[in-house]
């Protein structure tokens, strides 16, 4: 499906937002906390938009796949997105339209905290069309 987020790793918690180009308006569209796994699937699609629920896994290492859809009002979108680790390692992994994004242990500067985000002086830009 177009427009479709899957996070598969998320150690420890992993915000995705969709910002409207028009509008300036953010959009929280995945707040995830998890163990060592994860198989999470957000597909964005045009509709009215409802903050979705927190989803968080147990530190399961073979977690069951899970699937939810956020509407967003018709436009253009740019996806920003932050990890956050509270103790020992971190893994953060997810795909936007085939696309990988990933930090993996040991990769970040920082080792707690914010460790991992799309964002700075000239990011690159991360753009989905939702609707027409």
């Amino acid at each position: 499906m177009k427009n479709s987020i899957n996070i598969t790793k998320c150690d420890n918690q992993l915000v995705i937002v969709a910002v409207s180009v028009e509008t300036q308006i953010f959009y929280e569209v995945a707040n995830v906390g998890s163990g060592p796994a994860v198989d999470f699937t957000i597909n964005l699609k045009e509709g009215t938009y409802v903050r979705p629920v927190p989803y968080t896994n147990s530190t399961s290492t073979s977690p069951q796949p899970s699937t939810t859809s956020i509407g967003l009002p018709a436009g253009k979108y740019i996806i920003y997105y932050s990890g956050f680790n509270a103790y020992g390692p971190y893994n953060f992994e997810f795909t936007l339209n085939g696309e990988t994004f990933k930090l993996l242990n040991g990769q970040a500067a920082a080792k707690y905290g914010y460790v991992w985000n799309h964002g700075g002086p000239e990011p690159s830009i991360i753009e989905v069309v939702i609707g027409g």
